[in-house]
């Protein structure tokens, strides 16, 4: 898969069937060049000034499957009040 591949997917929440957005990005952990997990922009990046809603980092573990047009997630509900910076 790549990584286009990757941002044309939703991401839904399991336990509630809730659709998140799209993936915007991933994070790669530094020193070993590992994938660590997908984020999922509040607002687009030119939009700043704008938003008030906070970016979702999605932990790699917490995917639970990435499906031909879907990815499937399982997240508690503090972690998706949890934004980038807080995630770092």
């Amino acid at each position: 898969m790549t990584g286009q591949e990757l941002f044309r997917k939703d991401v839904i929440q399991l336990g509630q069937g809730a659709k998140l957005g799209r993936v915007d990005d991933v994070w790669f952990e530094e020193a070993t060049c590992q994938l660590q997990g997908v984020i999922l922009y509040a607002h687009p990046r030119w939009m700043f000034w704008k938003s008030k809603e906070r970016d979702l980092l999605i932990p790699w573990n917490r995917i639970v499957s990435i499906g031909q047009d879907v990815i499937l997630v399982e997240l508690e509900e503090e972690m998706l009040e949890k934004d980038l910076h807080q995630a770092k």
